[in-house]
């Protein structure tokens, strides 16, 4: 009975060992790494290396134009798609919650779906909508709405558009779960 009760203690820890090492070694590690090589300077000194504790290189990265426009345009970006899923989630959750009753759980299954997906697989999927010979553009070449195609694709739009599908799912579910 001691030995059953030993180990039913230690299936646990047995189970997400696998999960934390591999954590530990292709997470943790590589972030200390990042943030020391960001923290300390190496220098060569008389045939030996000498390591001091520097800021020069979060300085660099807060003052260099290009850094700071990068900064501001990730958070522009963060910022619209948040904005975009929570103006679109809200109008789907209320019509999910208050108007489907037969359909409900299959709207929501659909909802996931997106969700399933390796986020590279759906970049790629709306690579083929957007580039200037894709869906889009040959959709609407042929309906004559336009004459040659428009460049969608690597557009501030286009990433807006992508994130703003891929984040969706994620937006819907906790409000309809509230």
């Amino acid at each position: 009975m001691q030995i059953k009760r030993f180990w039913g203690h230690w299936n646990a820890f047995t189970l997400g060992c696998p999960a934390f090492v591999f954590q530990f070694l292709f997470f943790c590690i590589p972030l200390i790494c990042l943030i020391a090589s960001s923290l300390f300077k190496v220098t060569l000194v008389d045939d030996h290396y000498m390591i001091k504790l520097s800021s020069e290189t979060i300085f660099s990265v807060i003052t260099t134009p290009l850094h700071i426009s990068a900064i501001i345009n990730s958070l522009e970006l963060a910022f619209f798609t948040a904005f975009s899923c929570l103006i679109i989630a809200i109008p789907i959750t209320y019509y999910i919650v208050f108007h489907t009753t037969r359909w409900r759980k299959l709207l929501i299954f659909f909802l996931m779906i997106p969700a399933w997906n390796n986020m590279l697989l759906n970049t790629y999927s709306w690579f083929y909508i957007l580039e200037n010979h894709g869906i889009l553009n040959n959709t609407l070449t042929t309906l004559s709405i336009i004459d040659k195609p428009i460049k969608f694709l690597n557009t501030r739009g286009a990433t807006l558009l992508m994130m703003v599908y891929y984040h969706l799912p994620f937006m819907i579910i906790p409000i309809y779960a509230s």
